[in-house]
C-alpha cells in the first residue's frame, strides 16, 4: 500500500471551491481504477495549504492515473485557484493502526 501526500498552496478565500470542484470531479475519475483505495482532502486555512493523502496499492497504476489526460484536465481546472507549485510525496505504508 502506498501513500500519496499532494500539497498546493491556494489563492486565499478559496479553498472551499477547489473542495466543490474536487468533490464533483473526483469520483468520476477514480470510478473504475481497481487499486484506487480512498482519499483524504484536508486544508490549512490558516496558510492556503490544501492536504490530499490518496491510498493506492499500486504506485505504478497511481502514475497512470496521475498522468492520464482526464486527470490533467481536472487539474487545469483546478489549478487557476492555485497559488503555489504541487508537491508529491509518495510514502510505502509500513503499517496501519
Amino acid at each position: 500500500m502506498y501513500v500519496i501526500l499532494t500539497t498546493v498552496q491556494i489563492k486565499p478565500g478559496k479553498i472551499d471551491q477547489v473542495r466543490d470542484m474536487f468533490v464533483d470531479i473526483y469520483n468520476e475519475l477514480v470510478d473504475g481504477q481497481e487499486h484506487w483505495k480512498s482519499t483524504v482532502f484536508s486544508a490549512d486555512r490558516v496558510e492556503n495549504m490544501i492536504m490530499v493523502l490518496n491510498f493506492w496499492t499500486d504506485i505504478e497504476a497511481h502514475w497512470n492515473f496521475r498522468n492520464s489526460d482526464k486527470y490533467q484536465a481536472a487539474m487545469e481546472e483546478c489549478s487557476q485557484f492555485f497559488s503555489g507549485p504541487v508537491k508529491i510525496h509518495v510514502n510505502e505504508v509500513l503499517f496501519e493502526m
